[in-house]
């Protein structure tokens, strides 16, 4: 039997921050440590300080600057701690984009001979619906960020995980080194699934619709441009305001423009509901006829509100940007995807998606974030071994709708 590994994870944001990376980083160390594995984590002071203990973590925080959006560690003495900690583990474990970290990282790794795994997460892009200045300054930032931090770290990796094949092939970083990538399907955290509950959830649905509308269409999400909430709002125009109710839920910079937006267009069917609590989101989504995520930007790898929906056995809406397209259905009954930024197309899918006659989807088996940690304690224990008695994960011949162990497309 292995003994348990000491696993060195850096990621840039701590827990109490809420976000994609956030989320996935943590359930996967929470459900590292379950099985007996020894886990450090390396990460950044950076929002508010209260959620979760650092003592829990084994945490070491260093100080960062907020660049562009992003948080840049500058100081030795980070670098320092980092090379301790890199030392100390049997496998480093780094999630991108973590700026100038994730190389340094694997310059450590490399030297100290540990073998070392990364999560690519998503492309550092430019949100395109920046104007002026701004969006030539982070252009600029980005080919420094992916010239001098995310092509090292990706060159020096043993093995990086990505959400999706889709999303790889789509990437500047990963497409042109496809044989050591290994998709790693996300899951969804147990205790939120486990407030699912059908009673409430009718409350829930009672109580938004009321007697005024018939239908429920829901956004769970950050209010941010590439979430592309404004072709939404189009496409709810073009619709009409009919017996159906369009809920927004989550926080975040865009909102003034998008309520700016629903008031200018007398979109009475449009509600926000501000942030949504972890014990809200199934019953949420559980009352709904539909959940959308009409992101238009490959700044998003894959929505896990859409996994979250259909585990609720609700029909989802998804976009064809990163990964969505692989790990959503797309039969026009429990699912569809459609092109980003098309108006007319996410109108007829919604029509679709809400015909009075089609009864709801069958849930489909949940992947939990411990099978996403047991994927990556495999890979881990594998590099362990000396590269001639590597095995190689099984090839799935059908991703898009693959639950089980991770799937591989080459090998190093």
């Amino acid at each position: 039997m292995n003994r348990p590994l000491r696993i060195l994870v850096a990621t840039p944001l701590p827990p109490e921050v809420t976000g994609g990376i956030e989320e996935y980083a943590f359930s996967v160390i929470d459900a590292l440590r379950a099985a007996g594995n020894e886990v450090q984590v390396f990460t950044t002071r950076y929002g508010p300080r209260a959620a979760r203990s650092p003592a829990v973590y084994g945490m070491t925080s260093v100080r960062a600057r907020d660049l562009l959006g992003r948080p840049v560690c500058f100081h030795p003495r980070s670098y320092r701690k980092l090379f301790g900690l890199v030392r100390r583990a049997d496998v480093v474990h780094v999630h991108m984009p973590f700026p100038f970290i994730e190389a340094v990282a694997a310059v450590y790794a490399r030297i100290l001979g540990k073998p070392l795994v990364v999560t690519y997460h998503m492309d550092a892009v430019v949100d395109r619906s920046e104007r002026g200045p701004v969006r030539w300054l982070h252009r600029a930032a980005e080919r420094l960020y992916r010239v001098f931090s995310a092509v090292p770290a990706v060159d020096l990796a043993d093995r990086v995980c990505t959400n999706t094949r889709a999303y790889a092939l789509q990437s500047p970083v990963l497409r042109s080194r496809m044989d050591r990538v290994i998709v790693v399907h996300q899951g969804i955290d147990p205790k939120k699934f486990g407030e699912l509950s059908r009673p409430r959830a009718a409350e829930v649905r009672r109580e938004l619709l009321g007697d005024r509308y018939t239908q429920l269409v829901c956004f769970v999400g950050r209010l941010v441009p590439y979430k592309g909430l404004g072709v939404l709002l189009d496409a709810v125009r073009h619709r009409g305001t009919d017996r159906t109710l369009y809920v927004i839920g989550g926080r975040g910079p865009e909102e003034p423009a998008l309520r700016r937006a629903v008031a200018e267009h007398q979109l009475t069917n449009v509600r926000f509901l501000g942030f949504v609590p972890d014990r809200d989101l199934m019953n949420l989504f559980g009352a709904s006829d539909l959940v959308v995520s009409p992101s238009v930007s490959a700044l998003e790898s894959t929505p896990i509100t859409l996994l979250y929906a259909s585990a609720a056995g609700t029909p989802v809406l998804g976009t064809d940007v990163g990964g969505t397209g692989e790990t959503i259905p797309n039969d026009g009954h429990a699912g569809l995807v459609v092109p980003p930024r098309n108006v007319g197309a996410l109108d007829a899918a919604i029509g679709r998606l809400l015909e009075p006659a089609a009864a709801r989807p069958t849930p489909a088996p949940p992947r939990f974030w411990s099978d996403v940690a047991m994927d990556y304690s495999n890979v881990m224990v594998q590099l362990r071994l000396s590269p001639a008695d590597r095995p190689m994960p099984q090839v799935d011949a059908h991703p898009a709708t693959y639950l089980g162990p991770a799937e591989t497309f080459g090998g190093k």
